[in-house]
């Protein structure tokens, strides 16, 4: 999936006495692909599956007031990237050489979350308020029952190794009194979890070289903010909200038994996750009376889980 949804909204306005505008942008993403093999047999030299998506929402909203008097502006942006990225073996076979089945979310053709808001604002009494929310709220998972084996490797990945998300914000504020404030958002949405998920329910999976079958969840989320006041009497502010809520997981024989096997190499089951979060925030203000204020919070809850149920065989060289 290499969609790109965009949103882009432009506000200006002036008068003698009052000039106000607002513009808002929103764009979603909310793209879903799937590979589903159901009681297949493939028999080949090499096997590659690839299901990645490299989705993408931008949202941009700008917004501009000029006023001899009152001059008040604000810019709203709101980006969201919610992929739904599953690949399913229901039964059947794969044999071959060497197999490699990869599922992902990834950012190889941009940042797939992101938001930008400007906002300012000019006047005897001036305010202006922007806004940018960058969501990443992915879900990929890889299903598999039925028998794979390969004479060379096997490799089963699930990943979000390289989503990204941003968030940019710049307000400005001029008058003999001027507010501004600024706020920007990123990570999971509401109650979201960006989760990425590997599940071999039953069958075998056997090569004779090694055998990996791993999750990874490492999505990149940063915010940037920018907010100046400038006026006999002043007061502005700059917030910045990370907020990563992550579900990553590796599951063996969840249904019955199951043999993971490498003849002469090692086996690796494995579930990673490694957020980065970053937050910089700009805060300046120049008056006679004034204030300003910056606040960064960041909020992370991570779950990660190998699970290897009961009925589950695994052989690997001892060496």
């Amino acid at each position: 999936d290499a969609s790109r949804v965009t949103a882009d909204s432009i506000g200006a306005s002036g008068g003698l006495f009052f000039g106000g505008n607002g513009a808002e942008a929103v764009a979603q993403n909310l793209g879903q692909q799937s590979i589903s093999l159901a009681n297949i047999r493939f028999v080949a030299t090499s096997v590659t599956l690839s299901n990645r998506s490299s989705a993408r929402a931008e949202a941009d909203a700008d917004g501009v007031a000029v006023s001899a008097i009152l001059g008040i502006g604000a810019s709203v942006a709101t980006a969201r990237l919610a992929s739904v990225v599953s690949t399913t073996m229901a039964g059947g076979s794969i044999t071959a050489n060497t197999v490699s089945l990869s599922t992902g979310v990834d950012a190889t053709l941009g940042t797939n979350s992101l938001a930008s808001a400007n906002s300012s604002s000019g006047g005897l009494l001036s305010g202006n308020g922007a806004e940018a929310n960058a969501w990443l709220d992915y879900s990929v998972s890889t299903t598999l029952r039925g028998t794979i084996t390969a004479q060379a490797s096997l490799t089963v990945l699930t990943d979000a190794a390289g989503a990204r998300s941003r968030a940019f914000v710049d307000g400005k504020s001029f008058g003999v009194a001027a507010i501004g404030l600024v706020i920007a958002r990123t990570g999971q949405s509401g109650s979201n979890t960006a989760s990425v998920l590997t599940t071999v329910e039953s069958g075998v999976i056997a090569a004779r070289g090694d055998v990996r079958i791993t999750s990874s969840n490492a999505p990149d989320m940063a915010v940037d903010l920018s907010s100046g006041t400038g006026g006999l009497i002043q007061g502005s502010g700059a917030e910045a909200y990370v907020t990563a809520r992550t579900l990553t997981e590796t599951k063996i024989a969840t249904l019955g038994g199951t043999t993971v096997q490498s003849d002469t190499g090692a086996v690796v089951i494995a579930a990673s996750n490694a957020i980065t979060v970053d937050s910089v925030l700009d805060n300046r203000a120049g008056a006679l009376i004034g204030a300003s204020g910056a606040d960064a919070r960041t909020t992370v809850n991570a779950r990660v889980a190998t699970d290897i149920g009961g009925a589950a065989n695994l052989y690997a060289r001892d060496f």
